[in-house]
């Protein structure tokens, strides 16, 4: 290879690498970069292969872009030899350029990574050391293109996670539940460390309160709390008394943020501390008690105000729960009657 040296080439005659190993180009950053290389001028050059005629991109296709949309007519340059035309080493050339300066996305890493390690043969070690990246983090990427793990490599190529997300959801090892689990990354942007918690809930809990988790219904701490109970029934009741709070607790935010002027809020606030502190202790209780008897009538009797509140599917939904609370209040009742009986019949 000659000695590399810096020339000015005119930007229209500047084509980007067919291969470049970055498939999604970001237009506002582009603009942000044309705006910095306007004001203080291109600090790295980019590189390029001659042609017929013209010049190929090599490494530095976001700096090229940026002049063209800034209109600066000249680009400096590398202009780089390849002997016999090694497309392999051209390849290469610019995936360490992006790997170090641009962070491609993993997925587009892990496919040209993979496409140098088959041209040339490279074990993990010998690519690790090309790219200057460790070995565990080549083979995490190359990870990414097994078949069977496709709908991640899906999500990471279009950049709803990250390699580390894929690495903690591919542990559930069912497709089905690894899709639910991805929707709930997207939507609530899961930080890895959150992303590792919700997965290790899901293998640890049972698979009623597993259920009500992958459909946020319940919390990662509440899902946990739950699964601690001895039999099904018990798990069962406190997800549908979570859920019924849940339902008030709506209501109420709807009212406050809808219907409220701030002075109102205020006041309004103030009377809600009690029945809140009542809702986060119920949470707590999930026995069929007299205790947790009592503290669910209190909450009814501090939320009756803001029935009113609620949408038709939450109002159903809380008079079915009202329905189940008054027939374990009614069995009660039997059960209180033919206790007195025996009493006065024993007197």
């Amino acid at each position: 290879m000659k000695m590399e040296q810096i020339i000015e080439i005119p930007v229209d005659k500047v084509k980007p690498n067919p291969n470049q190993p970055r498939q999604k180009i970001d237009n506002e950053k582009i603009k942000e970069l044309a705006e910095s290389i306007k004001s203080r001028g291109l600090i790295n050059a980019i590189q390029v292969v001659k042609k017929k005629d013209y010049w190929e991109i090599v490494a530095g296709e976001r700096r090229w872009r940026a002049h063209v949309f800034a209109k600066i007519k000249t680009i400096k340059a590398i202009v780089k030899e390849y002997k016999g035309g090694d497309e392999g080493s051209r390849t290469l050339d610019s995936l360490i350029e992006n790997l170090h300066r641009e962070d491609l996305n993993e997925y587009e890493k892990a496919k040209t990574l993979k496409e140098v390690q088959d041209k040339d043969n490279l074990s993990v070690k010998d690519l690790a050391k090309q790219v200057g990246l460790s070995e565990s983090f080549i083979r995490n990427l190359l990870g990414l293109l097994d078949p069977s793990i496709s709908h991640l490599a899906d999500a990471v190529r279009s950049g709803d996670i990250i390699e580390h997300h894929a690495r903690v959801v591919k542990t559930i090892k069912d497709k089905k539940t690894e899709e639910k689990v991805l929707n709930i990354i997207k939507k609530r942007e899961l930080s890895v460390t959150k992303t590792e918690q919700f997965v290790s809930a899901l293998k640890r809990v049972h698979s009623e309160v597993k259920d009500s988790l992958l459909s946020e219904d319940i919390s990662v701490e509440q899902a946990e709390r739950i699964s601690k109970l001895k039999t099904p029934e018990a798990r069962k009741k406190a997800i549908q008394e979570h859920k019924t709070i849940q339902m008030v607790e709506k209501g109420v935010e709807r009212h406050i943020e809808n219907q409220m002027s701030a002075s109102e809020k205020r006041d309004f606030n103030k009377k809600l501390v009690q029945a809140k502190q009542m809702i986060m202790s119920f949470r707590n209780s999930v026995t069929d008690s007299y205790s947790g008897i009592e503290k669910t009538l209190k909450i009814l009797k501090a939320v009756i105000p803001f029935i009113g509140y609620m949408d038709e599917p939450e109002k159903k939904k809380f008079d079915s729960e009202l329905n189940r609370l008054i027939e374990i209040l009614e069995r009660g009742n039997q059960i209180t009657e033919q206790v007195r009986d025996k009493l006065g019949e024993m007197k």
